[in-house]
C-alpha cells in the first residue's frame, strides 16, 4: 500500500537515518562547501528548522557557504542562523521535508520544487511533544553543550 504522504524514494530516505550527512553549526559539518552559480538570497528568523531533502538535487545555503543538498542530507539551521530562502532555478525537481521548531512544537511539511519554484506537498502537521515522544529544545540545548566535548554525541541528539 502507498504511504499518503511519501514516493517510496523518499521513505527509502526518511528509513535510512544511519546514511544522513548532517550540516549544522553545532557540530563538524559532514560533507564539504561546493561553489555556488549564482548570488543567493538568505534570511533567518527566531525559530529553528530542519531540512531533509528527500528526492532530487541541487544545492542549499547555510550561513557563508552553499552544500550539495542531495537526498539525505540534513540541514540544520539554528535560530538567527542565515540560510537561503527559496531556491534556484537549476532545482528542476525535488521533494524535500522542512520541520520548523517552534518553541515546544514542530510544523512538518513537504514542499515539491520545480524549476526553483515552490510547491506545496502533501504533509502539513503540527506536533506537540507528547506527539514526538522527546522535548526538541531539550534535545537541542543537550546538543549544544556536549557539542565541543563530543561532537558525536551533539550529532545524536540533534538527529
Amino acid at each position: 500500500m502507498a504511504h499518503p504522504h511519501f514516493s517510496d524514494v523518499a521513505l527509502s530516505v526518511l528509513t535510512a537515518a544511519d546514511r544522513w550527512r548532517l550540516v549544522s553549526t553545532l557540530v563538524p559539518t559532514e560533507i564539504q562547501p561546493i561553489e555556488r552559480r549564482a548570488r543567493a538570497v538568505s534570511h533567518a528568523h527566531p525559530h529553528q528548522e530542519v531540512l531533509l531533502p528527500l528526492v532530487g538535487r541541487g544545492v542549499y545555503g547555510h550561513g557563508e557557504h552553499a552544500y550539495p543538498c542531495d537526498a539525505g542530507v540534513v540541514f540544520f539551521f539554528d535560530r538567527f542562523e542565515p540560510h537561503d530562502n527559496g531556491y534556484a532555478p537549476e532545482v528542476r525537481h525535488a521533494t524535500h521535508l522542512w520541520i520548523s521548531i517552534v518553541e515546544d512544537r514542530a510544523f512538518a511539511r513537504t514542499l515539491e520544487v520545480v524549476d526553483g519554484r515552490m510547491l506545496p506537498g502533501g504533509l502539513n502537521r503540527a506536533l506537540r511533544p507528547e506527539d514526538l515522544g522527546l522535548d526538541l529544545q531539550r534535545a537541542i540545548a543537550d546538543a549544544r553543550r556536549v557539542a565541543v566535548a563530543s561532537p558525536g554525541l551533539a550529532r545524536a541528539r540533534l538527529m
